[in-house]
């Protein structure tokens, strides 16, 4: 499912227009990126858990040329799919 399908199904949902649609999804993308950014945990029962992880620098190698580099440190999102999700699956 792409960004337009979700909409789509969004606006099916709510009984609304895709523009409506739109507008949920953005202030959740927001909110959800505003708190990832402030390093706060994101818990959503029956969905999961979204998380800021740092990743530190590490040794690498460039396979083009086999010249040993170092991978920069960064952080990274995490999310950890809560059991009602998982369950979706079996």
């Amino acid at each position: 499912m792409n960004k337009s399908e979700c909409l789509k199904r969004i606006a099916a949902l709510l009984d609304c227009s895709i523009a409506e649609a739109k507008a949920h999804y953005n202030a959740f993308v927001a909110v959800l990126g505003e708190a990832l950014h402030e390093r706060e945990r994101v818990t959503l029962k029956d969905m999961g858990t979204f998380e800021v992880k740092h990743r530190p620098s590490r040794p690498g190698r460039n396979p083009a040329t086999g010249e040993s580099i170092t991978v920069p440190a960064k952080d990274v999102i995490r999310f950890k799919p809560a059991k009602a999700l998982s369950d979706h699956l079996n």
